[in-house]
């Protein structure tokens, strides 16, 4: 699936600690530090202090459609230890969470889920709810 991943550099360093310390944790699969190495990896970084606002960043309320139903879901993205689902925060370690991290508004996404299903979304829209 195409690739147009964009992330400020604070967002970055957040991925970027976070999966190195899920990669030393014995009992937690490394398949997801080693899925936000590569989305770091392969995205655009941008300079200190600028914001992609037209991508999906942490802390954004973001709103996005199963493409197989059109039903919509609208969640914030957090920090694996501010996840609250029932509150509507999503850890940005979550299937959806890992999908939709850096993706432009309008851009569809593949959830892999637990069982090893996949869901198709697509990103409506996302708005910063952090400076």
């Amino acid at each position: 699936m195409w690739n147009d991943r964009c992330l400020n550099r604070q967002d970055a360093i957040v991925l970027s600690r976070t999966a190195e310390q899920l990669m030393r944790l014995a009992d937690v699969e490394t398949n997801v530090g080693e899925a936000l190495t590569e989305i770091v990896a392969q995205a655009r970084i941008l300079p200190e202090g600028d914001r992609a606002t037209a991508y999906v960043e942490l802390n954004d309320r973001l709103t996005y459609e199963m493409c197989d139903t059109g039903a919509r879901q609208t969640v914030t993205l957090v920090a694996p230890d501010e996840a609250e689902p029932r509150a509507g925060k999503i850890s940005f370690v979550s299937p959806v969470g890992l999908a939709v991290l850096g993706m432009p508004v309008g851009a569809e996404a593949m959830v892999w889920l637990p069982d090893g299903r996949q869901m198709p979304i697509r990103i409506v829209s996302t708005v910063p709810l952090s400076a």
